[in-house]
């Protein structure tokens, strides 16, 4: 039978149907349309990047399904059924320190996973995280295991940092509820498949992956810096990133 796509955009996802939700987010301008009625997502700001990912052994799509599908056609009030397998291994670093150790960790594991500074979003209370990318639960229980072992025998880590497991994204249970009661609609895996079409990636353009590492490490030591963190000392030769103030006396001299 042949697929009404004008119908599919009719699901009302929330408290608007997936077109007027789409609409809304392209007129206050979260969402960019082009001329051959593709969605894109505005540009990223390379300076502002706050992780580093590794062995990227298969494809996140993210910015499709939370960047785009959550946050724009679903408007926040459903999970992609392209998330339903999607499990995470957390690992929790308190200091710019331990996330630096952890990135020796993400190196030599293999398994996609990122790891950065999360003080920024507005959704978390975590300064630090890491997270190793699983599918499903079964195989998130085995990559559990093998990252614990990493962290305890680590000398900059340790049983003291936590390892966890976790379903999807912190915005999803935000928004959607507990990661153990999430509901799918049957529409859904049609739908997601006439609107990745309609989807366009960002533009390819001639990528620096150097460059753009020294960019996100230097991101890392600022945030260190602005939330008091002193171990980004470890990683400038133990130089002060600015000069520190002068403090007054609050009393005259009385000499």
């Amino acid at each position: 039978m042949p697929v009404n796509y004008d119908e599919i955009l009719t699901l009302k996802i929330g408290d608007h149907t997936v077109a007027k939700n789409l609409q809304h987010a392209i007129e206050s301008g979260a969402l960019l349309q082009n001329e051959d009625g593709t969605f894109i997502l505005p540009p990223y700001n390379l300076s502002t990047k706050p992780a580093l990912f590794f062995n990227m052994q298969t494809p996140l799509n993210c910015k499709y399904l939370k960047g785009f599908l959550f946050n724009f056609a679903y408007a926040q009030s459903a999970v992609p059924f392209g998330c339903k397998q999607c499990f995470k291994v957390i690992v929790l670093p308190n200091t710019l320190r331990q996330l630096m150790a952890l990135k020796s960790i993400h190196e030599k594991i293999e398994c996609t996973s990122k790891c950065g500074v999360e003080v920024n979003r507005a959704e978390t209370p975590k300064l630090y995280s890491s997270y190793f990318y699983c599918t499903g639960l079964d195989h998130a229980r085995e990559i559990y295991k093998i990252v614990r072992i990493a962290v305890n025998s680590h000398p900059t880590l340790g049983f003291e940092v936590p390892v966890q497991i976790k379903r999807g994204c912190t915005e999803y249970e935000i928004h959607c509820g507990p990661s153990n009661k999430y509901d799918f609609k049957n529409e859904l895996p049609e739908l997601e498949n006439y609107l990745k079409n309609r989807f366009a990636p960002p533009p390819k353009i001639k990528r620096n992956k150097k460059l753009e590492k020294q960019a996100t490490i230097v991101n890392w030591i600022k945030t260190a810096y602005r939330i008091g963190d002193d171990t980004y000392l470890d990683f400038t030769g133990g130089k002060q990133l600015y000069p520190k103030s002068v403090i007054y006396d609050p009393e005259p001299d009385k000499n």
